[in-house]
């Protein structure tokens, strides 16, 4: 027989977190790790805030934001978190909600697929949300996903006289997935992965299914009678042994647009200049030798030993000079300071790039190359100098048509050679 719940479909959120969108946390964590200061977590569809809290322990330096909207879970889920400073939860419906500052991770578990009608428009939502480099990571239902406990109601309901409704829920097939979320919408680096998950045995999925999947096919049924067509089709189920078929899309894919490069004046970079500091200090012993050990941007003498104030007298420098920065909204994701008539090996150059930086998490989405190109296009001829481990950034000024034009062998240590590099229109 039904056992009647108090709860509707979203209430099953209560009581736990499913260990298969667990481990999509922890693979988007280990991408994340990071990104420490001012990352941004939405979970869309947050029920009473399991998910949510999960998302604030895994990214303990990121503002979580989750979102419902059921006032009622709402309120459980603040009563949930009230004693977890870096959550926060807000009562609206995901399709108006709007949010200036962006999220660098939007996740979602179990929520797409109920958006029927309107899930293309609630992924495009999820892209117009995300800062650059931005991942969307959501599990939901795909194509046949109950389809056996789908067509065990609509034969209930045939025999009971009703006429069964269109099923409104979004269960798309992988390919149909893909194709909205690289071709209409955008995302780049989809990864798409489809499950059949095994039989539940720990609870008991006809219920479990009508407080969810069947919810459709009940509105159909007047109230006084929905506990019977609910009763008859638990013990059809269990009689017939209706496998659950529960079929699941997981979705990893990322945002690759939204970057801006804009001029600026070492003068007057007003708040980013913290950024770019934090930028300096996180790349340090990225550079040969460490900027931690350089007084300037240009000097020659590499044997200044380690100092306390070597980062901010490097930055020091860098002010004097002129900036390209790539922004992702308040973001600073990138810079590249250069200076204007560099005098060098006898003559001077239209420009010289002293120093480019990359944030990481934003490696490989072409801000670099973003970052060259533009000053490629304004300047003309480019001088450039790095060393010969530094086979990330050779080979980017390689595919930018630059030009070795002098290499001093082993300026910055026995094997170690500084190379400069020269484009010109």
């Amino acid at each position: 027989m039904y056992e009647r719940k108090d709860h509707y479909y979203w209430k099953a959120k209560r009581e736990n977190v499913p260990s298969r969108a667990a481990y999509k946390l922890e693979e988007i964590n280990r991408r994340y790790h990071i990104l420490k200061r001012g990352m941004r977590v939405l979970d869309v569809g947050c029920g009473g805030g399991n998910a949510s809290l999960l998302l604030a322990q895994i990214f303990r330096n990121a503002e979580v934001v989750g979102i419902d909207k059921s006032e009622e879970l709402i309120a459980e889920a603040r009563v949930r978190g009230k004693n977890v400073k870096n959550l926060r939860f807000v009562h609206r419906d995901f399709l108006e909600y709007e949010d200036e500052e962006g999220f660098d991770l939007i996740f979602s578990n179990a929520v797409f697929h109920w958006f029927g009608d309107r899930a293309v428009e609630a992924y495009r939502k999820t892209f117009s949300l995300l800062r650059f480099g931005g991942y969307l990571a959501s599990h939901q239902g795909g194509r046949w996903s109950y389809f056996p406990l789908r067509y065990m109601m609509e034969r209930i309901l045939r025999e009971e006289g009703y006429e069964v409704p269109r099923y409104p829920l979004f269960y798309p097939t992988t390919d149909e997935l893909r194709r909205v979320l690289e071709e209409e919408i955008g995302f780049s680096f989809v990864r798409l992965k489809r499950r059949v998950e095994a039989e539940l045995t720990d609870r008991d999925v006809y219920v479990d299914f009508l407080h969810a999947g069947a919810i459709p096919y009940l509105e159909v049924v007047p109230d006084a009678e929905k506990d019977r067509i609910r009763s008859k089709f638990v013990e059809v189920c269990r009689k017939e042994e209706v496998p659950s078929l529960p079929v699941r899309l997981y979705v990893v894919a990322r945002k690759t647009e939204g970057l801006s490069v804009v001029r600026a004046d070492g003068k007057d970079l007003g708040n980013l200049v913290l950024q770019v500091e934090e930028l300096l200090e996180e790349a340090d012993r990225e550079f040969v030798p460490p900027l931690s050990q350089r007084v300037s941007t240009t000097q020659k003498d590499f044997t200044v030993g380690e100092c306390a104030d070597c980062i901010s007298l490097y930055l020091h420098s860098l002010l004097k000079q002129k900036f390209l920065l790539a922004l992702d909204r308040d973001r600073l994701v990138g810079f590249l300071s250069y200076t204007e008539g560099f005098p060098f090996a006898g003559r001077r150059f239209a420009s010289y790039v002293s120093t480019i930086i990359v944030r990481k998490g934003y490696r490989g989405l072409g801000v670099g190359k973003e970052l060259y190109r533009f000053l490629m296009n304004e300047k003309g001829e480019v001088l450039v100098r790095t060393w010969t481990g530094n086979l990330a950034h050779i080979k980017l000024l390689s595919d930018l048509n630059f030009s070795l034009f002098r290499r001093e062998k082993d300026h910055r240590g026995e094997g170690i050679d500084t190379l400069y590099f020269l484009y010109r229109k």
